[in-house]
């Protein structure tokens, strides 16, 4: 006869089989999807894949050379099990055909069946109890309706799917356990005359295996009745092979993946680098982290080498690399994880930003600007200030020529636009006093006027001004008063610097004096190149180099220059100026205390021929 009921299940408590507390636990309730009953020995082929969604991964039926369990107790049957990789390395099983032998003697008619049973996933024969991890809950319940008439030897096979697909850990070691009550008029109850089939002719397994060398498993002969066994309990037939009868369908377990740990070589890549490295760690599959790039970000990287790994650099803007992990047979492809990488451009630096003359008069009539710019090619462009617009206006080729308006403050801004690898230099301003009028030279020639002079244009590459007060660093002092002009090479770039000041030179006799002390070029870092120079109108009037400054190196050193060719009560340009060749260098030269004179002291003598 044969069965074919619904698949119901439910929550609830039950006690019928509780060796261990099950108040407030899972209670399956499983009607059985196919029910057949034949005689043993008239063996019914397996059941078929139901509908290709899941795979036969456990078979001890087929072939199996049945037979009843020898001895009593025999209620309570299990058998440790390992699974067949068809359904991969962590299956989960769907469906479980019971094969329950009548071991009576008689023919006996049953009002209902049930079968009790729980799967575990691990099984070790030196734990007492051998089972431990109990996947399915203490009650899984499978009602068989009647009336059921079973002669002797007969088989009851019974197909159930689990409410839920049940996951293993791996493939070997698992537990199977089951028990069978019937119904003869009063009421359900355990009985000898129904037990598991059991396989006992040698041949191995058809589908799966059962771990145990020598044995088909476990009855119940210390009584524990929880479908869990003693060691004590095992039992055998000396046959190889030996199992209860049972067929086990799974499907697959997809593992997760994730892809961890996503950076870059190096951190914060920058245009100029070309390219740069990405790394992940994915999951478990084996399978390569693979690597591309986001569409919206094709014109700023491109993905190239081994998976994607080398991203080449095109612009600089975001860079949004993807990564990406497959899947197999086990492990599903590992979300994609996305790295926004900022490119940045290379930066550039306005220096040398200096007007010529440094301090025009409104009688100039305009004057020029320059600068140095970064390494875009793109050319350093000149605007006037907002407040400057009434004093002078920018024209001529990038704005270099200033025209002057009326005496007053200029302040002229310096620009440099970037390009796909270099950034947009910071603006730089400078800051140009217009006389109304020349004075006389020299004013403020001890530079106590400080940092804000009206008296003086000053430039310096690195330090912005080569005016120093007492207390700057390095314990050098001025020759007099608070303030004094320090030249120093030890910035990051090749420093020039100068402080200029134009203005008449009266008619007649006249000597320019100064005070220099040239304290350090020798020592290392050296610099052999490094130049001081005096200048009037361009012209240079005094040179010292590393070469000749030997008798400046003692401290300050007065210097006379005879300038009468200049004295003609006209307008001049008046610079001192230092040029280094070598960055972060160790060269240091002082100024200090500048007067033109119409007398001649009667000392040493420095002319127009430097001595």
């Amino acid at each position: 006869m044969k069965y074919l009921l619904p698949l119901t299940w439910l929550l609830g408590v039950s006690c019928a089989l509780a060796a261990e507390p099950i108040a407030s636990q899972e209670v399956w309730t499983i009607a059985p999807q196919e029910v057949t009953i034949h005689q043993l020995g008239d063996e019914p082929p397996p059941a078929s894949v139901q509908g290709g969604a899941d795979v036969l991964v456990l078979d001890t039926y087929t072939g199996l050379g049945a037979g009843t369990p020898a001895g009593t107790p025999r209620t309570y049957m299990g058998f440790p099990f390992d699974l067949d990789d068809a359904a991969g390395s962590n299956p989960q099983i769907t469906r479980i055909k019971f094969y329950i032998l009548h071991a009576g003697t008689t023919t006996r008619t049953y009002q209902a069946l049930e079968i009790h049973f729980r799967l575990w996933d691990d099984w070790s024969d030196t734990d007492d109890p051998v089972f431990s991890n109990a996947l399915t809950p203490p009650a899984a319940i499978v009602p068989v309706s009647g009336p059921v008439t079973l002669p002797p030897n007969a088989v009851v096979t019974v197909m159930v799917t689990m409410p839920t697909p049940v996951p293993v850990s791996g493939l070997r070691s698992h537990g199977f356990a089951v028990h069978y009550e019937g119904d003869t008029g009063s009421g359900m109850a355990s009985t000898e005359d129904l037990t598991s089939l059991i396989r006992y002719n040698g041949d191995p397994i058809a589908v799966g295996g059962n771990p145990m060398s020598v044995g088909y498993g476990y009855r119940d002969a210390s009584g524990r009745a929880d479908l869990n066994f003693s060691d004590s309990d095992g039992m055998t037939v000396n046959y190889p092979n030996e199992a209860l009868a049972v067929e086990m369908y799974a499907i697959r377990t997809m593992l997760d993946q994730t892809i961890t740990d996503f950076v870059t070589d190096p951190a914060h890549p920058v245009y100029g680098d070309g390219s740069f490295s990405v790394s992940a760690n994915g999951g478990d599959s084996g399978n390569p982290v693979t690597f591309s790039i986001a569409p919206a970000s094709a014109g700023v990287c491109a993905s190239g080498g081994t998976h994607g790994s080398t991203i080449q650099i095109l612009a600089h803007g975001t860079c949004t690399v993807l990564a990406d992990q497959a899947g197999n047979d086990d492990y599903s492809p590992a979300p994609q994880e996305s790295l926004d990488v900022q490119i940045e451009s290379i930066s550039q630096k306005i220096i040398d930003f200096v007007a010529d003359p440094a301090s025009p008069i409104y009688q100039d009539g305009s004057f020029s600007v320059s600068a140095t710019g970064g390494d875009s090619g793109n050319p350093v462009t000149f605007s006037i200030d907002a407040e400057s617009v009434d004093v002078c206006e920018a024209g001529g080729t990038h704005g270099s020529t200033i025209e002057i308006l009326t005496p007053g403050t200029c302040i002229v801004l310096a620009d440099q636009a970037g390009n796909a690898e270099y950034s947009a230099a910071p603006q730089k301003s400078l800051v140009v006093e217009i006389a109304a009028e020349p004075g006389v030279l020299v004013q403020d020639g001890s530079f106590e006027d400080g940092f804000g002079s009206d008296a003086w244009a000053v430039h310096s590459t690195n330090f912005g001004t080569p005016v120093c007060v007492v207390g700057c660093t390095g314990g050098h002092q001025p020759r007099t008063g608070y303030y004094w002009v320090w030249f120093d090479t030890a910035g990051p770039l090749i420093e020039h610097s100068f402080v200029e000041q134009r203005g008449l030179i009266p008619a007649g006799f006249r000597w320019l004096t100064f005070y220099i002390n040239w304290s350090s070029s020798i020592d290392p870092p050296e610099d052999p190149g490094a130049t001081f120079e005096v200048k009037l109108d361009g012209d240079t009037i005094f040179l010292l180099t590393p070469d000749n400054a030997d008798d400046y190196q003692k401290g300050y050193t007065p210097v006379w220059l005879d300038i009468s060719a200049y004295a003609d009560d006209a307008l001049h340009t008046l610079r001192f100026e230092m040029n280094g060749t070598v960055a972060s260098s160790a060269t240091d030269i002082h100024l200090d205390d500048v007067s033109i004179q119409d007398e001649l002291p009667g000392d040493r003598i420095f002319t127009n021929g430097f001595e």
